[in-house]
């Protein structure tokens, strides 16, 4: 559901009940009182404006991913990426490792010297 659609619905309100700490109903029944609110009407605003901001997240988030996936397609298609000459990516994973391997084994044979 969307947020303007949850704003939009004030047909046949629903009750419900929360259970808050003495402390917690203090403070949210000063910050009420405060901004001339109901208790209710707070915590709806509070609620709302929670819910919109994740939803404005998850939209950056989804953009962002997007913007990301299509670098990676411009960098790949235009062969800067590095891999582009590489014809066998197992074999030069396969020899970085030897070449990791030979070092710690050079390395453990100075520290046993």
């Amino acid at each position: 559901m969307d947020i303007q659609q949850i704003i939009s619905d004030t047909n046949y309100s629903v009750r419900t009940q929360i259970s808050l700490s003495p402390s917690l109903y203090r403070l949210i029944k000063k910050r009420a009182k405060s901004e001339d609110k109901s208790l209710a009407q707070l915590i709806r605003e509070k609620v709302l404006a929670q819910l919109k901001r994740e939803e404005e997240k998850k939209h950056s988030t989804k953009v962002e991913l997007i913007r990301l996936t299509q670098k990676i397609r411009e960098i790949r298609q235009s062969g800067r990426s590095g891999w582009a000459k590489v014809k066998n990516p197992h074999e030069l994973i396969r020899k970085w490792r030897k070449e990791e391997s030979k070092k710690r084994e050079e390395m453990m044979a100075k520290a046993l010297r």
